[in-house]
């Protein structure tokens, strides 16, 4: 899965990181499923390709209609995939029942003012087959959101989703993951922490946010949002059936919170320090199991657990992780199935708390070669076993250190209160002082308000380690300036590479947009920072410039001493050939005033093989 830097080919092939060979399906019980999409009254099954060409086609509309000057600029955009797998939000009654009905929220949607806007969908998107829902304008928020909605048939019940849905889901995220912002999967509630669990280990170097039930925060997880909460997906359970407030997240606070604004604690947001493009794994293990210990419990039924093919248990045990001391027959058929190579962790009944070794009753647990679960959920404990069990390549104690290792923010602390890290900061404490200020939210208030320029700035000289000073300091290096800029924006812009190297490392996202819509990868194209350029690609970053923006910028480059493999990058992710810029050259025209000889070829060959 790792892209050649000396390549700037596109994204969006469908390739998925490598696994062991896998069976058509891993649940006999699961059945295929086809996509629908319902436009203009008419409910169609689509292909899998369309996910993804659905929001390409919107630009190619849009690009021409400006080209021909005969609509007005759009205002920002960001575009969201909806999947609805199924659940409540679309059901009606049938025969005193709730039963799904198919298509029956796609329609109904269409409808709905305050969740689409007819008259913006009608000016821009009329001549598109695969029309977009708009989200009306909201008071202070810069951006439209556009938002495709596809049923999956047929809808399911939660409580029949199976680890090949997971999958399938996982799957068409990934195809589609260049063409938006960010993507939703309304999903029933029985069974929502799972799919939220095993997606988390699915994907690896997320750099969007995947929310089940619904959100448009540019974070960077798989997340559940219910009752104006959002939270991290594998650290959620479900504790209500009646309630609205039926998800918890005992050991992890919410990521964010939803009232009059939208409240985000930046520092909780898990993010890969891996410099990589997104992978998903397609191959997961059902050969797992969940034993509840308690008291009395039969040995009979212990052996029964792990008679047969089962490869992996969770363990759940009393309070922090204890286990009947007497109960040696019990001990003893962990440990002979522990040499038999099953892979057994050790969770809590308890919600609320951590496994750990204090007692005697625990320690024997440890000693006899169960993996400690820390803090997880059952939930995250049991898909994430589903997750390192696939590894057929990873020998028996790999397996058992990749279980014991936070991988996606599902156990431990990923990192500090913002009371911790603010008490850390000395710069903070004394403007507190000077401006009489007491209470955390006011200091987080003014973190956020002088940190910012601060990261930028270092970012613009290439200090490294200033910014690593301010970082230690508490400074979240991902935070924005006025206009909306991130340190990398500022970095990319100014050919400073080693603070891009640095930026990477510690997670800043490669997506993030300015008030001028620009990324850090626009930035590094339009100052012709080739190195970079490489960098951000190799990161995941992917161009999202209207196609005539691109062949403006396609005319500079051709103009000056352009160089061939940004002039490549620019054609390949959809830059017009024939665009004229605001001297009325195209660049062809201009390559030939400079004689770049090699860029004219280039354009040439573009322009034959469009046309063909």
């Amino acid at each position: 899965m790792e892209e050649d830097s000396s390549s700037f080919q596109s994204s969006s092939d469908d390739v998925f990181a490598k696994g062991p060979t896998e069976k058509r399906h891993i649940d006999e019980a699961y059945r295929h499923r086809k996509v629908k999409f319902e436009s203009d009254g008419e409910v169609r099954s689509i292909s899998r390709d369309v996910l993804r060409r659905a929001s390409i086609s919107a630009d190619a509309i849009i690009a021409k209609a400006s080209a021909d000057g005969t609509l007005k600029p759009r205002e920002k955009e960001s575009r969201v995939m909806v999947l609805y797998s199924g659940g409540t939000i679309g059901m009606g009654v049938i025969d005193s029942e709730f039963k799904s009905i198919p298509n029956y929220l796609p329609k109904t949607l269409r409808s709905v003012p305050h969740l689409h806007d007819k008259e913006y969908a009608q000016l821009y998107f009329s001549e598109l087959s695969l029309k977009p829902y708009v989200l009306p304008p909201v008071k202070d928020e810069q951006r439209r959101i556009l938002y495709w909605l596809f049923e999956y048939d047929p809808l399911l019940d939660s409580s029949n989703t199976t680890v090949d849905d997971w999958i399938k889901i996982a799957k068409d995220i990934y195809r589609s993951y260049d063409e938006y912002d960010g993507f939703v999967i309304l999903h029933g509630t029985d069974t929502l922490c799972y799919t939220a669990s095993a997606l988390s280990f699915l994907f690896d170097n997320l750099g969007k946010p995947i929310i089940l039930t619904g959100a448009q925060i540019p974070i960077t997880e798989v997340a559940i949002y219910f009752n104006n909460n959002l939270f991290r997906g594998n650290r959620t359970i479900k504790l209500d059936i009646n309630s609205f407030d039926t998800f918890k997240s005992p050991n992890y606070a919410p990521l964010a919170q939803m009232g009059i604004h939208i409240n985000v604690d930046w520092n909780r947001i898990y993010r890969s320090s891996i410099p990589e493009k997104v992978t998903i794994r397609t191959s997961l293990s059902n050969d797992i199991g969940l034993l509840r210990i308690f008291p009395s419990m039969s040995l009979h039924c212990v052996k029964a657990f792990f008679n047969g093919n089962v490869k992996g248990i969770v363990l759940q045990t009393f309070g922090a992780g204890n286990l009947p001391s007497h109960r040696v027959d019990i001990l003893q058929e962990l440990q002979d199935a522990i040499q038999r190579g099953v892979i057994i962790v050790n969770v809590s009944q308890c919600c609320i708390g951590v496994v750990e070794s204090r007692y005697r009753t625990g320690k024997i647990l440890t000693e006899i070669g169960v993996v400690n679960g820390c803090d997880m959920t059952p939930e995250a404990a049991l898909t994430k076993l589903s997750y390192v069990i696939s590894f057929e390549n990873l020998s028996l104690e790999e397996k058992k250190l990749m279980l014991s290792k936070n991988l996606r923010g599902e156990l431990g602390c990923s990192s500090d209160d913002d009371s911790s890290s603010l008490s850390r900061c000395e710069v903070l404490k004394r403007f507190s002082k000077t401006l009489h200020l007491s209470t955390t939210e006011e200091i987080i208030q003014l973190r956020d308000t002088i940190f910012p320029p601060l990261i930028c700035h270092a970012a613009s000289q290439g200090d490294v380690i200033s910014l690593k000073q301010l970082r230690d300091q508490g400074a979240v290096l991902h935070h924005r300036n006025f206009e909306k800029r991130t340190a990398l924006h500022i970095a990319s812009a100014h050919g400073r590479i080693e603070v891009v190297q640095y930026l990477l490392s510690e997670g800043v996202s490669v997506h993030a947009r300015d008030d001028n819509d620009a990324t850090p990868l626009t930035e590094a194209v339009e100052s012709c920072h080739l190195e970079i350029i490489k960098l951000l690609r190799k990161a995941g970053a992917h161009l999202k410039m209207n196609p005539v923006v691109l062949g403006t910028e396609l005319c500079k480059y051709a103009a000056t001493n352009g160089l061939q493999e940004v002039c490549q990058f620019l054609l390949q992710n959809g830059a017009l050939p024939s665009m004229q810029d605001s001297f009325r050259c195209t660049p062809i025209s201009n390559a030939r005033k400079n004689d770049h000889h090699n860029i004219i070829a280039l354009i040439e060959f573009c322009t034959t093989k469009e046309s063909n």
